[in-house]
């Protein structure tokens, strides 16, 4: 007699045990391959995140946006170009996560595009989060200080060096001084209000005219509140000049360079966007981009049919955002052998044996067909994968073969889906497959 659902539900939390009969612990591929910096478990997700497979795009994207910026301190653009699932989102969220993990002295931030910039400057903002805004707030303190010491401290005062190595330790020396003859305990200290006045007077010089301003002036005393007005204080309609701003402030805080990796833009230009609402986003990321000029640098993503246009029917744009063969990086299908390495990479997560054979139980021809089927779009693939392996686990099959993987296709057509299931002999040809070039005879020539 079968166990009852009851039953089921309460072994839910008991270890996986279906998939040992393949030496593994576990299902590897994602039943969704979207990757999104929202995942709880994107630190996860980064491990099998199969770089190696993306290695030219990003080298081209490091040495055209990241190293160009950061050594030359001046702001440069790219273009992620590819059709939806190669895993343009992928590798911008790699990349930021890298920056951001390994580089103290560069600001990284990646959002989806949304409706427009104040979806962005509410991303950022709750991206960064509070501790980045009071250790923010503390090193603008300690670069008023440092620009104006005769304001604050006696002359060759140790507190200045100490400040020149470590700008987070002014914490400890700010506070109120009431009077100019202190008390012996208030000597030391550094005036709390005088520091803030100086600030807002050094952030009106900056450009820095929103409420932005006002918040950041007010985390010298209490972090809580002006963090929260920065959500609460500037509106709709002033968040992309606030966001423009604080790529200022990052700037005079310190740090080198400030890179900004915007995604969705073609997805929301070919499927949310109305005319109207495309032409107002042009509009803005123009400004956007002008204002932010020397402050940020930024990544955004194409199709290749949208690139023509946008060179094209928005010159203002790409004055902006040059739109040339060199800020194009082209993220292109996989080839069979770069699927089998993708392939690989998700399976040694769960495996149980290292003597386990680098694709077992799938077959190379197997994958091979897999990413014929799905034109080596590494987000159905991967969708793929989890499936046929589920249901070759419930068919009790020993090895997932291209026959296995070609059957499982028909069913599929039969179902409902529409796409042809390509010949067995074409995919054994295992020719590599070639890399989508884009024209550009309608593209000003590279710089």
């Amino acid at each position: 007699m079968s166990e009852s659902y009851t039953e089921k539900v309460k072994k839910l939390g008991e270890e996986v045990t279906k998939y040992r009969k393949y030496g593994l612990s576990d299902n590897p591929f994602p039943s969704k391959a979207i990757f999104t910096d929202w995942a709880p478990n994107i630190a996860e997700i980064l491990e099998t995140f199969c770089w190696e497979i993306r290695k030219e795009e990003i080298l081209e994207i490091h040495d055209k946006l990241i190293e160009e910026a950061y050594y030359n301190q001046k702001s440069t653009n790219v273009w992620l170009q590819g059709e939806v699932g190669v895993g343009k989102s992928s590798v911008l969220i790699y990349m930021w996560k890298q920056l951001q993990t390994h580089r103290s002295d560069v600001v990284a931030l990646y959002s989806e595009l949304g409706n427009g910039f104040p979806y962005v400057y509410e991303r950022v903002i709750s991206q960064l989060g509070r501790d980045f805004f009071r250790d923010l707030v503390l090193k603008l303190a300690a670069a008023v200080v440092l620009k104006n010491p005769e304001l604050f401290l006696k002359k060759d005062d140790p507190i200045i060096e100490e400040l020149k190595k470590d700008a987070s330790s002014i914490e400890e020396y700010l506070g109120e001084v009431e009077t100019e003859e202190s008390d012996e305990e208030e000597k030391g200290k550094i005036d709390i209000n005088q520091v803030a006045n100086v600030l807002q007077s050094e952030l009106n010089q900056l450009g820095v005219t929103t409420k932005l301003r006002d918040c950041l002036v007010k985390m010298l005393k209490d972090p809580y509140a002006g963090y929260n007005e920065l959500f609460a204080k500037i509106a709709s309609t002033q968040r992309r000049k606030a966001l423009g701003e604080l790529f200022r402030v990052f700037k005079f805080a310190g740090y080198r360079m400030s890179y900004l990796f915007l995604d969705q833009l073609d997805f929301m230009w070919r499927n949310v966007f109305k005319k109207a609402q495309q032409d107002r986003i042009v509009q803005e990321l123009r400004q956007f981009a002008n204002e932010t000029l020397g402050y940020v640098s930024i990544a955004t993503t194409t199709y290749p049919d949208l690139t023509p246009l946008f060179e094209s029917q928005y010159p203002h744009l790409k004055a902006a955002l040059p739109i040339t063969k060199r800020k194009i990086v082209d993220i292109k299908p996989l080839d069979a052998q770069e699927a089998r390495i993708m392939t690989t990479k998700y399976l040694e997560k769960v495996k149980t044996s290292e003597s386990i054979p680098g694709l077992y139980p799938f077959t190379e021809q197997a994958i091979d067909f897999i990413c014929e089927y799905r034109g080596g779009l590494p987000r159905d693939m991967l969708v793929d994968l989890h499936d046929i392996l589920d249901e070759a686990v419930e068919q009790c099959v020993k090895i997932i073969d291209v026959d296995f993987v070609k059957k499982f296709y028909e069913v599929q057509e039969e179902e409902g889906e529409k796409r042809p299931v390509p010949s067995k002999g074409a995919v054994e040809e295992k020719v590599k497959r070639p890399r989508v070039e884009v024209k550009f005879e309608d593209i000003t020539k590279a710089e």
